[in-house]
């Protein structure tokens, strides 16, 4: 279950554009829009640059990135 709503990830596509398929990935197209969608989740969550923590693979940007994903492909 995500934390995040369809809200989110609606606000999420509307402002970084059409989503790019995983089989796209690391293309610079892809690498353009993971770095929108990057940048959005920090307008969308102000208070999570604070404890922004690159070493931790848990890192909530991490997981709303897979919830996203899931949701656009879905």
């Amino acid at each position: 279950m995500s934390n995040y709503t369809e809200a989110h990830f609606a606000a999420t596509l509307l402002s970084c554009g059409p989503h790019v398929n995983r089989w796209q990935m690391y293309t610079p197209p892809a690498n353009d829009y993971l770095n929108r969608v990057y940048a959005y989740f920090f307008v969308l969550f102000p208070s999570k640059l604070e404890y922004f923590d690159t070493k931790n693979v848990k890192h909530e940007w991490f997981m709303f990135w897979r919830d996203y994903v899931r949701w656009v492909e879905s």
